[in-house]
């Protein structure tokens, strides 16, 4: 499997929370899937009509995250740990110093990563400020989990304002909360665990680099082109144009943004370093407190933390009563 990949690039924003399945887990969800198709064998499964195998795919995904513990909303279909193909959780083998690749590491997120979900949430509304502790308690369940980071007033606010709650809300599911709507639909989960799996990867020396990214700047993907919410903010899959290089009809900042995406990542994908010609030199995390991230933007500048409240080595996120989901439910 090695021999296929020269690098590894989590452009897209990977929720690093949910991590890997455990084999009861994924047994359960297997499960479901056979039940919704109405086959008990594998003889009958592969019988099955395309349109009953994708709509047996819609039901797990709509009502697993609700009837299996430790589902991830709207990605219950996930690999899962055998002891064979996979040997361990992702988190928990970054953690342990058994996450080794010879591969040079990109971890991705964009800046407002939850804001399609908060929008979808409340409806496209802004929150009231007296409903604030009602959506922690919901989005960062289970109770214990919810209980500490009300707790901590890391995602409080005194203000009134418009969209207020609704900002502190996409903060919270940013920096790694499962966020799960009433319906079923999740947003994923991103900065904090991308953060600390890099941090851990690279304490080990699992990797030969390991680069940290934040978008500032994005380009209005066609999913959230109907999302007032997402308007002036970096939604989850705004960086997918200026990543392909086709953003449709870029401003000048968004140009400048774009020709940065191509230019370091095809840089990338043919030396191994994120590093090229005209653009400032950018280095791999040295430390969880020197993180190098860069925050590409117009100009783009490095950050030796992102939200260190939230996801550096004394942060909320991932220790304590605070734990993200694959550190929970994982195996």
């Amino acid at each position: 499997m090695r021999t296929l990949f020269s690098d590894a690039l989590t452009s897209q924003s990977a929720p690093l929370d949910y991590g890997d399945q455990s084999a009861t887990t994924a047994t359960a969800v297997g499960a479901a899937f056979l039940s919704s198709v109405g086959c008990s064998t594998i003889d009958c499964l592969r019988a099955a009509s395309v349109p009953s195998i994708l709509s047996a795919q819609a039901d797990v995904v709509a009502t697993a995250p609700y009837t299996i513990v430790g589902v991830a909303g709207s990605m219950p279909l996930r690999p899962y740990v055998d002891g064979a193909l996979l040997k361990g959780n992702f988190m928990a083998l970054s953690s342990g110093g058994l996450a080794s690749t010879s591969r040079p590491i990109i971890f991705s997120v964009v800046r407002d990563e939850a804001a399609p979900t908060i929008a979808l949430v409340s409806g496209g509304a802004s929150v009231p400020v007296s409903a604030e502790a009602d959506y922690i308690a919901a989005l960062a369940a289970p109770a214990d989990r919810a209980a500490a980071v009300a707790a901590s007033g890391l995602y409080s606010i005194n203000s009134t304002a418009d969209n207020a709650v609704n900002d502190a809300l996409t903060l919270l599911g940013t920096d790694g909360v499962r966020l799960a709507s009433p319906i079923g639909l999740t947003s994923q989960v991103w900065r904090c665990p991308a953060v600390q799996i890099g941090v851990n990867i690279t304490a080990s020396r699992q990797a030969p680099a390991v680069y940290m990214m934040e978008v500032e700047v994005g380009s209005t993907y066609i999913s959230n082109a109907q999302i007032a919410y997402c308007q002036g903010r970096v939604c989850h899959e705004d960086d997918i144009y200026e990543t392909l290089g086709n953003t449709p009809s870029p401003s000048a900042v968004q140009s400048s943004v774009q020709t940065e995406h191509v230019t370091r990542w095809t840089a990338f994908a043919e030396t191994g370093s994120p590093n090229a010609a005209g653009l400032p030199t950018w280095s791999p995390i040295a430390s969880a407190t020197q993180l190098n991230a860069l925050q590409i933007g117009s100009p783009s500048t490095f950050a030796a933390q992102l939200r260190p409240e939230a996801c550096g080595p004394s942060g909320l996120w991932g220790r304590g009563s605070v734990l993200f989901d694959s550190q929970i439910y994982g195996p």
